[in-house]
């Protein structure tokens, strides 16, 4: 007997995800994922609508959903991912490459370095209408704070080539980031010679800890280091061109970050619509 057809109580707005194809290239990816940004926002215009690249919703604070059949802990994740979004950058490893990848080294290596790396991404400082407060002071990431304890930080497809599909870091409305998602990436995939290694539950609490202080938490400074400082080496054996990664040290030494970028708007402009107004782009 066929499954009884589900019927939609309510349709709820999440958001709008860009999907761009396979690509054999960095540059191909974000040609792709501009020209489709451009036809989005074409159609949402046609309609009275403006997409805004964020990664937390900046007035809704909870989502709450039936379980259905999902498992507790998809279901759990699933209402989490109704009001947090990010970009997933996924690369196919080559096949002399994924033959030689031990799944269980890498996970510890990603859970080692990818809190340090994401700290350079934060950019969703935005919660319930106003700049998101927490112990005294103004965080820098709502999204990465929820998402930390739930959230896998990659989902891998063995089946597909072994495609790595990283999920940590936040939304930009700059295609230089995106570009820089990819290298430090690959760096970390690529590069044998980082030997940090840690638990799921390390990466939870890090991940937790940068949230709040972006890079002012600790072991952030000297992970995206070493990693930044090896990517030039590491990823230039393959072809890679990684004079852009400057942006990344630039964040890092001052400690500046988009989040402090958006609160800086938001100070300027007073209202969540105005500060909105300029996350709209994609340059």
């Amino acid at each position: 007997m066929p499954d009884q057809q589900m019927e939609p109580i309510d349709l709820l707005p999440k958001g709008v995800e860009i999907r761009t194809p396979v690509r054999t290239s960095i540059d191909g990816c974000l040609s792709a994922l501009k020209e489709f940004h451009t036809r989005l926002q074409r159609a949402l215009r046609n309609l009275g609508f403006q997409a805004v690249a964020l990664s937390f919703h900046p007035t809704e604070v909870d989502f709450t959903g039936p379980q259905n059949k999902r498992r507790f802990d998809f279901w759990q994740w699933a209402m989490e991912a109704m009001l947090t979004y990010g970009p997933d950058v996924n690369v196919a490893l080559p096949k002399e490459v994924s033959a030689r990848t031990d799944i269980k080294d890498l996970n510890g290596k990603i859970n080692y370095y990818i809190p340090a790396l994401t700290a350079l991404t934060l950019s969703s400082p935005l919660r319930a209408g106003a700049p998101w407060h927490i112990r005294g002071r103004v965080g820098k990431s709502v999204r990465t704070y929820h998402r930390s304890a739930a959230a896998p930080a990659v989902e891998i497809h063995p089946d597909e080539g072994l495609r790595l599909e990283l999920k940590p870091f936040e939304m930009s409305c700059s295609l230089l980031d995106y570009r820089n998602y990819f290298l430090v990436w690959l760096a970390l995939l690529l590069d044998d010679k980082l030997k940090g290694r840690a638990s799921d539950q390390t990466r939870i609490y890090d991940l937790g800890r940068i949230a709040c202080e972006g890079v002012q938490a600790e072991t952030v400074y000297d992970r995206a280091s070493e990693l930044l400082d090896r990517a030039p080496q590491v990823l230039g054996s393959w072809g890679f061109d990684c004079q852009f990664l400057g942006q990344f040290r630039d964040r890092l030494e001052p400690g500046r970050l988009p989040a402090d970028q958006i609160i800086s708007i938001y100070d300027q402009e007073r209202t969540i619509p105005g500060t909105l107004r300029h996350l709209s782009g994609l340059s």
